[in-house]
């Protein structure tokens, strides 16, 4: 039986043959028999070619069958050259790990792929793997030129792509900036070992430090948020090349299936909620490369920012702040000793502008007090244009203190680089990150701020009722009212009536104003039927109500079928909040919250998390919305009951997750109140 996450016999074998390999300088089929000698593995290496004898100094051989020995991984470049029929042979072989490139010849469709490997020992790498680069191992199997590139030494970053392209992009253009790599892997389409099982896999090495994931199409969502959950138990930091839905892509000659913004706020809600890092460009991978190379850990998310300019540090201090980081107040004049005097803002940001150009040593004193501030998790040391003595100096100062100190320090450098280049170098070389903005400088120390911010805590589920069983097949309002409620969920005072006698004896025993709705599950959209009666006052007007609401559905659907008449207590006052669960495809169940009723579609203002959510988690939601100052409450006027309205979240959150057959669940609206939420419509959608 085939060990799909066992890869170390993959990612470091003892031998490895490459069909179709050439000596045809720059070709793709001439890179792993190239890359493989240049770096000096150690295994054996068998290139395979009918039409040559010798490739890079090494013994070709004409098939397959005529190898000494079965090598532990097949790279598949071409199989006419190869002279191999194709990839069922390969598997007749039982190789162990076949790695599938972009163009070669004979390779089946991704179905068929899966059906010929099915009854294989051999599990597939691909199709359209570039290979993947083995630092620890000393192992480079790829088709990727990647040569001229300097030689990754101690790298702690594992870089997992499903776009070969991208993810060797991304590298090279990463390794060129000085980021040291552990691990890049591409996976291509991913017939049988995908991302996940690379990850899992990687996560073995006691000094990985940063795990990147580049996905294309991701299957299995909550596999993937126990991969996040068991690096951040490492203290691994996970980060995701995303390219987002292809929405804004439709017209364009991108085909695309299922609603893009949904697709997009899934994601933003999951790199929110779990910690994991979104890399947008590749700016943002160099910049977290330096950061994590750097290989020291906040604690948390207060910064000291000590500058060489009044300005420079007001701005690193406002990015910082915009980052979702803290620069505290915190440092007195009395905490430094006479010498070491400085002038103060508000925030423990340092100005020594004046001071440096008087006696540079002061810089050494005051940075070395920050850095000793318990009450400090990072430093950032802004400089700016000045005196090269001055600047030398510094760097002088700055070192030193790197490197008798864990905490993470960082410099943000604006002079430029041209006339200073060699100073700089000495920076990066002592393993400081040097960047040369204020934005990006901010953007990467809240990054390494998420390596301690806290999973949330699932709740404990309720036992499942399967409610839904002992429901009708198309449900109604009153049917998805009859669930909520038996989970304890408080909606309306209402009641399903029959005839009219009995929709004036309920509306007489909740009270006026009530609400009539007519119920059928041939008619979804009520209001657009015009099928509701609101605000009636009396019985006299329940009476003309209940009759004239019959009339309007059967006009909207003559074949519809009418179950009843829902009779409901009318809510004066509060304000219309929505909250609604689905199954996503990737990630299983969702929960949003925004305002509702007219808002939906005016603000398009919702805030969603991976099921279930606690109470808590709920509430952080909820003052997530743009429009939470209007729950909060206004000028003067009363807030609502947010705490109410977030125990619904909660519970819609844990009823879609037991509920195993509910796919979609719609509540528009729930009221928020000053005192309790109550749900007055819902609509359900089976599985």
């Amino acid at each position: 039986m085939k060990q799909r996450t066992d890869l170390q016999h993959l990612l470091s074998p003892g031998s490895i043959a490459i069909i179709g390999a050439t000596d045809r300088k720059d070709e793709m089929s001439s890179m792993p028999v190239k890359l493989l000698v240049e770096s000096g593995y150690s295994g054996h290496i068998f290139p395979v070619n009918s039409e040559l004898t010798n490739i890079y100094g090494l013994k070709c051989y004409p098939s397959l069958l005529s190898l000494p020995e079965i090598p532990e991984v097949v790279m598949f470049m071409d199989s006419q050259n190869g002279g191999c029929e194709g990839v069922a042979e390969i598997m007749a072989m039982n190789v162990p790990f076949l790695i599938l490139t972009p163009g070669c010849n004979n390779i089946p469709s991704r179905e068929n792929l899966k059906k010929i490997s099915s009854g294989s020992s051999t599990s597939i790498l691909g199709p359209d793997s570039f290979g993947f680069l083995n630092f620890k191992d000393g192992v480079s199997l790829t088709c990727s030129s990647i040569s001229g590139l300097p030689p990754a030494k101690g790298g702690n970053i594992g870089l997992i792509a499903q776009d070969s392209s991208l993810g060797f992009s991304f590298y090279c253009s990463a390794a060129e900036k000085g980021i040291t790599f552990r691990y890049v892997v591409t996976t291509g389409v991913g017939t049988e070992i995908d991302c996940l099982d690379v990850g899992e896999f990687l996560l073995r090495d006691p000094d990985l430090g940063f795990l990147v994931f580049s996905f294309h199409e991701l299957s299995d969502g909550r596999r993937f948020l126990d991969i996040v959950k068991k690096a951040r138990n490492q203290d691994v930091p996970v980060a995701v090349i995303h390219p987002g839905s292809l929405a804004n892509c439709r017209g364009k000659g991108i085909l695309h299936n299922g609603d893009g913004k949904e697709e997009d706020a899934v994601w933003q809600s999951v790199f929110q909620q779990y910690g994991i890092i979104e890399i947008k460009d590749i700016e943002d991978l160099i910049d977290l490369g330096h950061i994590f190379n750097m290989s020291r850990k906040a604690t948390g998310n207060r910064v000291g920012i000590f500058s060489t300019s009044p300005d420079s540090g007001i701005i690193m201090c406002n990015r910082c702040l915009e980052e979702g980081l803290e620069v505290p107040s915190l440092i007195t004049e009395g905490s430094f000793s006479d010498e070491a005097l400085l002038p103060l803002s508000s925030n423990s940001t340092f100005n020594t502008f004046t001071h440096l150009w008087k006696d540079p040593i002061i810089f050494s004193s005051s940075l070395e007090c920050m850095v000793n501030q318990n009450d400090l998790d990072m430093i950032i040391v802004v400089i700016s244009l000045i005196s090269p003595l001055v600047i030398q100096q510094i760097l002088k100062s700055l070192l030193k203190i790197f490197r008798h100190n864990r905490k993470p320090i960082v410099c943000c450098w604006l002079p430029g680089n041209r006339h200073l280049k060699q100073m700089v170098s000495l920076i990066e070389e002592a393993g400081i990150p040097v960047f040369s903005s204020f934005r990006r400088c901010a953007q990467t120390l809240a990054a390494l701020y998420l390596e301690v911010k806290q999973f949330p805590r699932s709740p404990d589920l309720p036992e499942g009722l399967n409610i839904l069983e002992e429901l009708p097949s198309r449900l109604t309002e009153y049917h998805a009212k009859v669930l909520l409620s038996e989970y304890g969920v408080v909606i309306t005072e209402e009641n399903l009536c029959h005839n009219l006698e009995e929709a004036i004896e309920t509306a007489d025993t909740i009270g006026y104003p009530v609400a009539l709705k007519v119920m059928s599950p041939n008619i979804v959209q009520k209001s657009q039927a015009r099928i509701i009666a609101l605000d009636l006052r009396d019985s006299e007007e329940v009476r003309n109500a209940y009759g004239r609401t019959l009339q309007r559905a059967i006009v909207a659907n003559p074949d519809a079928e009418i179950i009843g008449v829902l009779v409901q207590e009318m809510l004066e006052t509060g304000i219309e909040c929505m909250i609604s669960a689905r199954r996503d495809p990737v990630f299983g169940p969702v929960v949003s919250v925004g305002l509702g009723g007219i808002y939906v579609e005016f603000l398009d203002d919702r805030s969603t998390r991976i099921a279930p959510v606690e109470v808590d988690a709920a509430i952080e939601m909820i003052k997530e919305l743009k429009g939470y100052p209007i729950l909060k409450g206004l000028w003067g006027q009363p807030g609502y009951d947010v705490d109410s309205l977030a125990k619904i979240v909660s519970q819609v959150s844990a009823i879609i997750c037991v509920e195993h057959d509910l796919q979609e669940v719609i509540i528009n609206p729930v009221f928020a109140r000053e005192k309790e939420a109550v749900i007055v419509d819902a609509f359900m959608i089976r599985g």
